[in-house]
């Protein structure tokens, strides 16, 4: 798997003004989104990094191409995925991370971008992730929505279908 040191942005020694990164994201990367069913994949993040006086602003575009299952046949299928995050970092006494404000403790010098990256890619996978129109497998599609044949309705009582008269 990539070490977290390869997303490591040391920005200690950055002159003010905008900086821009490009992280590759390999197989390694997506090992780590086996939890959400991703298989293989590859992408890119680009990172877009502007230090300023009193603080610092993040801005994360991921996009990648990856394989995994489709929720209705269970087949392989293939997904574009295209995130963002924004984060605007300051400095103070306390470490914490919201989703949209890091405080770092002011003797910080770098930032490790694979959470942040990770979760731009995890929050914009579908909810739902099924084939384009009439992709999945029509063996596994006739067992989820079978036809009703003559043989197998069962013949109603027909007493019952008087109260179809009632309205």
């Amino acid at each position: 798997m990539k070490k977290k040191q390869d997303f490591v942005l040391p920005f200690s020694g950055l002159k003010m003004g905008l900086h821009t990164y490009e992280y590759e994201l390999d197989q390694s990367f997506f090992e780590a989104c086996k939890d959400f069913d991703v298989t293989t994949g590859s992408g890119n993040a680009i990172v877009a990094f502007e230090k300023k006086e009193t603080m610092m602003l993040l801005s994360l575009k991921v996009s990648s191409k990856v394989e995994t299952n489709c929720f209705r046949c269970n087949e392989p299928t293939a997904l574009s995925v295209e995130g963002k995050m924004n984060v605007v970092i300051k400095f103070g006494d306390n470490e914490e991370f919201e989703d949209e404000l890091w405080i770092l403790p002011r003797e910080a010098y770098q930032i490790d971008l694979f959470q942040p990256i990770y979760e731009a890619f995890i929050t914009s996978l579908p909810t739902r992730i099924v084939h384009e129109e009439k992709g999945c497998n029509p063996d596994v599609l006739k067992y989820l929505s079978p036809e009703e044949s003559s043989s197998t309705k069962e013949e109603i009582d027909p007493r019952w279908n008087e109260l179809n008269n009632l309205n």
